[in-house]
């Protein structure tokens, strides 16, 4: 088994060489600690694991650079971000999306230890990949076979026709991954998901389909799914898809994102005088038993105890 490539970036050229010596025996280790050498590194072999000072996070040109690879290669490149607890924001953690944490001072010690607990997570030891694929159209389960297996990892396929079919094969063999279509006869997508996700809270449930409307993407999230992948672009999105929710994140088709976060906003709500909502003759019996100036009414105390006597008894 080839030795996973490590990327280190932090400008403490010290940090630098004790990961490196800690980590060299287990893994390619390479080192940057400016942003030129960073990006000189980045644009050749891909990385496996990238241990990332949080300052050096902050320049654009890395991080941009970092997305175009994941972009070109469909493959995300999982971050550990180390950092002192001070350092890091919650915009910077959103903007990172790290796999592990490692708090500055480092612990040399159990370096090693910690990294290969996130190569664990992240790739789950090289271990084969358990991919469920389900559609009613074959044409469509052969095209997703075919992409998974040129990726060169080690998948295990299996396929379902419908989603009482998955139910049942997902119970058999407790699949990592299932891709599930959303409109399918005997049972859709949306229900085979919750009923899925039910029993089983690990397993990683990404929506391949067709239907880009926000009711379907929306139910497909509340039954428990971990991603919504259009069709009609699949073969680029979908590697990138699969690898972004083994890390436990969530993934949104790019094409889709913007329009579902303009629905998630609430609008600001225009304030409303209480004049508005009275009738004439309301409005007159208010001003006996308040004062209003503007939006703002004083109302006699007494008035309000009335109210509560010959209020209903809950």
């Amino acid at each position: 088994m080839r030795k996973r490539r490590i990327l280190i970036i932090d400008t403490d050229n010290a940090a630098c060489l004790l990961i490196e010596t800690r980590l060299a025996s287990q893994f390619h280790v390479f080192t940057a600690n400016d942003e030129q050498r960073a990006l000189r590194l980045l644009q050749g072999d891909i990385p496996d694991l990238l241990l990332l000072d949080v300052h050096m996070a902050e320049m654009d040109s890395l991080a941009i650079l970092v997305r175009e690879r994941e972009q070109r290669e469909g493959t995300r490149i999982p971050i550990v971000a180390m950092t002192t607890e001070a350092d890091l924001n919650e915009t910077l953690y959103l903007k990172l999306n790290p796999v592990g944490l490692l708090t500055k001072p480092l612990n040399y010690q159990d370096l090693d230890k910690e990294i290969n607990e996130v190569m664990v997570k992240s790739w789950g030891a090289d271990k084969p990949v358990s991919i469920l694929v389900v559609d009613d159209v074959r044409l469509i389960r052969n095209a997703v076979t075919k992409l998974l297996e040129n990726t060169g990892s080690r998948i295990i396929l299996n396929e379902a026709k419908n989603g009482q079919e998955a139910v049942e094969i997902s119970d058999r063999i407790n699949p990592d991954i299932i891709l599930m279509d959303v409109e399918m006869p005997t049972m859709n997508g949306i229900e085979a998901a919750k009923t899925i996700r039910q029993k089983n809270k690990d397993v990683k449930i990404i929506m391949l389909t067709a239907h880009d409307t926000s009711d379907r993407i929306f139910d497909s999230f509340a039954a428990g799914a971990d991603g919504y992948v259009l069709k009609n672009r699949f073969a680029e999105t979908l590697p990138i898809a699969i690898h972004t929710v083994r890390l436990g994140s969530v993934w949104l088709d790019p094409s889709i994102a913007r329009e579902i976060l303009s629905l998630s906003i609430i609008p600001e709500q225009k304030p409303v005088k209480i004049t508005e909502l009275l009738s004439a003759e309301e409005v007159k019996t208010l001003s006996t038993v308040a004062e209003c100036k503007g939006d703002l009414c004083l109302v006699d105390p007494s008035f309000v105890a009335r109210l509560h006597k010959l209020a209903p008894v809950a």
